[in-house]
């Protein structure tokens, strides 16, 4: 799919975002050399500093000077970093509104920028419908342990088959798992939605590389079934699968469901770089016109209007 280019975003920016660019531009420049000064400020310092007169207190002339100097360039410092702190605070509340109008540009012309919005904003949605699965999840343990619990006292070996307290535990331990198949299919709904929208293969199966950005499935399909096989089986194939069933459930959600959000935590980092090298291409163009308009006489006066706008008047 062809990209669009900044040509083409840089037509669709309203006047005010291309004279703010401009404006930003000329508060960049001001940074980079109020950032030299600095530097220069602080060397200064440090050779003062290093060729300190030796026996300075019995030296007045010699003490006067070096205090002077020494008291000029501190303030100096102390001036120019208030200075950068100024810059930082305008060049940060100035690209959220440029970053914000490339956005608005690309999101109607490349579908590729659309699914990856999408795709991130599916995250927060699907944290939160694991963390309900995971509540799921240890009911269904509790009834699988009762389950366990009333079959090991409730099975008549003469007959065969498990009494009514043991059958009833086993229908409780189908509707946990029906509530918890339901639960899952949420997040599961979510992940497939993601993939979809990243070009990527869907199916639960699908191998996923390390470095992938693909949300993970959660465990929910065919418990139902497994559980509803219990009431008529024989106490030692119970024993088996129920055991087994515990044991993989406990594990999943002890260590399973921390591990979900720890991955999430890093596919939201790739997707949000995906997104920025997406606006960073042509905001680093969009710039480089903008650095080309900067006029060296005008960096004070801009700032000043820059420093009016952003930080007198939200301060």
């Amino acid at each position: 799919m062809k990209s669009v280019s900044h040509e083409q975003i840089a037509n669709e920016l309203s006047e005010d975002v291309q004279d703010l660019m401009v404006r930003e531009a000329h508060v960049r420049h001001r940074q980079q050399r109020v950032a030299a000064e600095l530097d220069a400020r602080r060397a200064q310092l440090a050779g003062l500093e290093g060729t300190r007169p030796a026996f300075l207190m019995f030296r007045h002339g010699a003490k006067t000077k070096f205090t002077e100097t020494a008291a000029r360039l501190r303030e100096e410092i102390v001036a120019a970093e208030l200075a950068l702190e100024k810059c930082n605070l305008i060049l940060k509340k100035s690209d959220k509104i440029i970053v914000n109008a490339v956005e608005n540009c690309l999101e109607p012309r490349s579908a590729q920028f659309r699914d990856l919005q999408l795709a991130r904003k599916l995250l927060p949605g699907w944290q939160s419908a694991v963390g309900l699965y995971g509540s799921c999840l240890k009911r269904f343990i509790t009834a699988l342990g009762i389950a366990r619990n009333q079959m090991l006292s409730g099975y008549n070996r003469k007959a065969g088959e498990f009494t009514q307290g043991a059958k009833d535990a086993f229908a409780a331990a189908v509707m946990a798992a029906k509530s918890l198949e339901a639960e899952a299919s949420i997040p599961n709904k979510m992940a497939q939605r993601q993939r979809e929208l990243l070009g990527l293969d869907p199916a639960p199966k699908a191998p996923v590389s390390g470095g992938s950005a693909a949300l993970p499935y959660v465990l929910g399909d065919g418990l139902t079934k497994q559980v509803a096989t219990f009431a008529t089986s024989t106490l030692e194939e119970v024993a088996m699968r129920i055991g087994a069933l515990i044991e993989e459930c406990e594990r999943l959600h002890v260590d399973g469901i921390p591990e979900l959000l720890v991955q999430v935590a890093r596919i939201e980092a790739l997707l949000d770089a995906q997104w920025e090298r997406q606006v960073a291409a042509p905001l680093v163009e969009l710039r480089a016109m903008a650095d080309a308009m900067v006029e060296d006489q005008k960096l004070e006066s801009v700032y000043a209007q820059m420093e009016a706008r952003f930080v007198t008047l939200t301060a």
